[in-house]
């Protein structure tokens, strides 16, 4: 799928890899195929709801490849800084949830304590 440059075809290996596999295909990935592969992943990662699939392999590949990169910092930068940009998207649309669920926790929490408290009026005659 690499040698084709096709990314859909990219997108449906990386999605169908085993786990356990992401970071041994990762490291035999060719030098020459890593930042396109990068590139596929952060499209991916931008629609695909399997953000953990997708991260595992941007950190495999980070993980085994990170001289490289570092080396061809001029060619990668682009890539890597657009991966950035949607895991910090994500980032954030995650935060704001996380904010969102616990203020509803705490509402419902809040809602359960005061029923409590007028149930037990009612069941103790105080009104």
């Amino acid at each position: 799928a690499l040698r084709l440059n096709a990314p859909p075809l990219v997108q449906f290996a990386v999605l169908h890899c085993p786990p356990v596999e992401v970071g041994r295909v990762a490291r035999d990935v060719p030098r020459q195929r890593v930042t396109p592969l990068l590139a596929s992943l952060g499209e991916l990662l931008d629609k695909s709801p399997h953000l953990d699939v997708v991260l595992s392999w941007i950190q495999a590949i980070c993980t085994h490849h990170g001289a490289e990169l570092r080396e061809g910092a001029a060619v990668a930068m682009p890539t890597l800084r657009s991966v950035m940009e949607v895991v910090g998207r994500i980032h954030e649309d995650i935060a704001k949830l996380a904010d969102d669920n616990l203020f509803h926790l705490d509402f419902i929490s809040t809602s359960a304590a005061c029923k409590k408290r007028k149930v037990e009026e009612v069941v103790n005659g105080d009104t």
